[in-house]
């Protein structure tokens, strides 16, 4: 759940609304499952004879009740693996609520924008090209009534990392390229994460000024 939570790529609807076809299946399964562990007791009973049954009702008692303490034992391991199983659930849903509180999700949309030649950075014009593509986008959508704020990122916010690399100078003079996450300006404010400290990026003509 986490896992595919953290991507921000594949939504995950998680609907927990009754539902009447599961209640019926779980009614019938339970009343199913009574009638069979209740007759097999019953229909056990009906071969025991009663004279010798008394007589030797402790080895009885004994040797009929081993294999009703296996089931027994099965039945409560099973449970308390259910049990925890779904603990830990709940407790997954509860730490995904929490730690994304900055975030409301209630107003904030995340879209994924893909537009024609983004797969061609490498061309030479691209990335001029788009970038003109971006702020026109951002101008339309803040112009839509009911939009607060927008902003653009090359990465959904609950994902862990991003595809994205900029170059960064050494010390020692060398060129590394690290991952980074590109944002446009007002990115922190749009989906309500305040700036403790510092101020907000703006916009570049060349990331390689910015560095």
């Amino acid at each position: 759940l986490l896992v595919y939570l953290s991507s921000g790529r594949t939504p995950i609807v998680l609907d927990v609304t009754p539902n009447f076809r599961i209640l019926a299946f779980t009614a019938a399964v339970s009343v199913l499952t009574g009638l069979i562990f209740g007759l097999a007791p019953a229909w056990r009973g009906t071969k025991i004879s009663l004279s010798p049954a008394l007589r030797n009702a402790r080895e009885l008692l004994t040797r009929g009740a081993r294999p009703g303490r296996t089931l027994v034992v099965a039945q409560l391991t099973l449970s308390l693996l259910l049990l925890a199983g779904a603990s830990l659930f709940v407790r997954s849903l509860w730490a995904l609520s929490a730690g994304n509180a900055t975030i409301n999700r209630q107003t904030v949309l995340t879209l994924r924008v893909e537009p024609r030649g983004s797969d061609q950075r490498g061309i030479p014009g691209t990335a001029e090209r788009l970038d003109q593509t971006y702020k026109e986008l951002l101008r339309r959508t803040n112009e839509i009534r009911g939009v607060e704020m927008a902003s653009l990122a090359n990465s959904a916010p609950t994902a862990p990392t991003s595809s994205a690399a900029v170059p960064i100078r050494t010390a020692a003079g060398t060129i590394v390229r690290v991952p980074a996450l590109m944002v446009y300006p007002n990115y922190f404010r749009t989906i309500g994460i305040p700036i403790v400290a510092g101020r907000d990026f703006g916009l570049f003509t060349d990331l390689s000024t910015a560095i």
